[in-house]
């Protein structure tokens, strides 16, 4: 067999294989999101309410939507349920076995998260036709991946036009966050350069917030529990009291300020050890001497 030959003899032999590899590829990615969202439903806050997949050869389509439980302040100040944060998710998934023709995986994922109802509304009137949140996810085979999650800055208000009005900003942010075969253990990195929060009588403003994390499944058969390492740092984090409102004189002001948790496990018992400090903390003119709490 001459040269020539072999190789259309082999391109003919891999376009004869690949629909099979990518139909298996399709049913492996299916099986590790049907196992995620079996996870979701142990979780108390989460509720799926509606899923479809649309499956084909090379590709296929998912659209998810499901409610988070909110709480609220009454009156009288005790919590109660309020109204279910509803969000929706597409996902447009590309199977392997070389998807994209860019990397080995059983599949990836273009996602955009939207959030629904007047919450969905009020995001949409600050973001346009922009998803509130993007994810690219590789999935190999043995349901391990990683994913980037990025999300556009946002500017939103909430319960306008009230002395309970909230006023919350944050620039564009991203995360990246490697995970293991059923989500048993993952490590996630997280920054944002710019966060605050404002209401009739105080602004809160914080910059440089990154959020690290490395942690594990405490049991096999516990979806939402885990034990580890986590660490949040800001830059700084400056409050600030409004002349005409209830908190008015309140400056204080926190520089390079630091919080870690590390749950160890030793069998079934796990030690949580927290530890939250800061490098400068300004109370009106005053500074005080740089401390950490454990």
């Amino acid at each position: 067999m001459s040269r020539p030959t072999r190789i259309v003899a082999a391109l003919v032999a891999v376009a004869l294989i690949y629909p099979a590899a990518s139909w298996y590829s399709g049913t492996r990615i299916q099986q590790v999101l049907d196992e995620h969202y079996a996870d979701m439903k142990s979780h108390p806050a989460l509720k799926v309410s509606e899923r479809v997949y649309e499956r084909g050869f090379f590709s296929s389509t998912e659209k998810l939507k499901f409610d988070i439980a909110m709480t609220v302040t009454a009156e009288d100040g005790s919590l109660q349920m309020g109204e279910p944060l509803r969000m929706s998710v597409l996902n447009r998934i590309q199977h392997g076995p070389l998807p994209r023709l860019g990397t080995l995986a059983a599949a990836t994922l273009d996602s955009e998260l939207d959030v629904e109802g007047e919450a969905g509304a009020k995001l949409r009137e600050t973001l346009g036709d922009k998803p509130a949140l993007q994810a690219q996810t590789v999935v190999r085979f043995d349901g391990s991946g990683h994913s980037r999650m990025t999300t556009p800055a946002l500017e939103l208000e909430l319960a306008a036009d009230t002395e309970r009005a909230l006023r919350v900003a944050f620039s564009a942010f991203q995360a990246d966050i490697d995970f293991g075969p059923g989500m048993r253990q993952y490590t996630m990195k997280l920054g944002i350069d710019r966060f605050s929060m404002e209401d009739p009588s105080l602004r809160i403003v914080m910059s440089e917030l990154a959020l690290d994390a490395d942690q594990r499944r405490l049991f096999d058969d516990e979806a939402w529990l885990y034990v580890g390492k986590q660490r949040a740092t800001i830059a700084s984090l400056h409050a600030e009291g409004k002349d005409d409102g209830e908190m008015a004189g309140t400056d204080l002001q926190l520089e390079r300020l630091s919080y870690e948790v590390d749950a160890p496990a030793d069998g079934d018992y796990v030690d949580v050890i927290a530890m939250l400090g800061t490098e400068v903390l300004r109370v009106g003119a005053a500074i005080t001497a740089p401390r950490t709490t454990p």
